[in-house]
């Protein structure tokens, strides 16, 4: 059967790459699995507001179907949501192209209705005249943890948060960027030279008869950082914050109460409710500086229970609040936390924040 001639579009999907890559040769392996299953698919790439963007049309003539398509080397729990609330700024149906796809994540996708393809083999995808399901196959090599880049350690995540809420300390001295996340000197140095090289921060010209450092500092990318501490943060730095739950006697106690008196701030879904009132919160997450923490649970009878619905953390940067959000966590902390739960009601919640609070009209944020 004879061929026409690429049209401009198609050859541009072709040869441009999406975000990294990484995420082209998931996309690619996406389509392999699909085909080797007998399920006609094309990969497209197109321009898109933070970079190129990939999809996959399944199917033949008019019943193809077009998926806007998220690439994640590792899905987990904790990262889950982050990928789910890229899919829900783009346009019709979604399809997650992962290293692997862990069972319980599979059924959770499924309920979902979300199609998914991995590199094991297995997938999921339902449309008119096409039904895949494909389960229980695991990597042909025992998944490798993937030892994350010196940023997103615990040291470095304390830095790039301080940076991320704070943008003027990019150009501070290297102490006070220290001294706001809470690490040592030379933390701070090293993550200042790190973003560098990863083109997170530029140096521009020479200071008009400075002394010491010459040049100064900007931010750039800030939205994709934004994602990539977002998506770092409840694996790498969370857990080491100590977090202990408990329950409290009366429901809604939080309500009302001004935690920056006990010296505490208010995270997670019950900031999101103050922060947007859009969301019901069915959890509370606060994080604790200094020895607020015990008052907090005699005035409000909190009780230890490993399964109750209020968690405590240690909060880990030293810098004021914005102008009126005393008492409540930063925004971007509010945010991850939400993304973290991988739920629909606290995603819809975060996207909220987002728009409100870490969004800029530069459309870097």
């Amino acid at each position: 059967m004879p061929t026409r001639p690429a049209t401009a579009t198609q050859r541009v999907a072709r040869t441009a790459a999406p975000r990294g890559i990484e995420d082209a040769a998931l996309l690619q392996a996406a389509e392999a699995v699909l085909r080797a299953h007998g399920v006609p698919a094309r990969r497209e790439v197109t321009p898109g507001k933070a970079g190129n963007e990939a999809w996959l049309r399944v199917g033949e003539g008019r019943a193809a179907v077009r998926y806007a398509v998220e690439a994640a080397r590792t899905l987990t729990q904790a990262t889950l949501g982050g990928v789910l609330l890229r899919l829900r700024e783009r346009a019709g149906k979604g399809l997650i192209a992962a290293g692997h796809v862990p069972p319980a994540l599979a059924e959770a996708l499924r309920e979902r209705g979300i199609a998914f393809v991995d590199l094991a083999g297995n997938a999921w995808l339902q449309q008119p005249g096409v039904m895949l399901q494909i389960a229980g196959r695991r990597p042909e090599k025992a998944a490798r943890a993937e030892r994350p880049a010196r940023v997103f350690h615990p040291g470095g995540l304390r830095v790039v948060f301080a940076l991320l809420c704070r943008p003027e300390l990019v150009d501070a001295p290297v102490r006070e960027i220290a001294a706001a996340a809470g690490v040592a000197h030379g933390t701070a140095d090293w993550v200042l030279r790190d973003l560098k090289k990863m083109g997170h921060i530029v140096e521009l010209g020479r200071r008009p008869g400075a002394r010491g450092r010459a040049r100064t500092r900007r931010l750039e990318r800030r939205g994709a950082l934004i994602d990539l501490w977002t998506q770092a943060y409840p694996g790498q730095l969370r857990p080491g914050l100590a977090p202990r739950r408990f329950r409290a006697a009366k429901p809604g106690w939080w309500r009302g109460v001004d935690f920056a008196r006990y010296g505490l701030a208010l995270g997670g879904e019950a900031a999101a409710e103050r922060l947007t009132h859009h969301l019901k919160p069915e959890s509370v997450t606060l994080y604790a500086a200094g020895g607020g923490e015990r008052p907090v649970h005699q005035d409000h009878v909190l009780l230890k229970d490993p399964g109750g619905e209020v968690e405590i953390l240690d909060a880990f940067w030293n810098f004021p609040p914005p102008a009126g959000l005393d008492g409540i966590a930063p925004p971007l902390l509010v945010y991850a936390d939400l993304v973290a739960t991988g739920d629909d009601r606290c995603l819809e919640a975060a996207k909220l924040v987002h728009e409100r609070y870490l969004a800029r009209p530069d459309g870097q944020g």
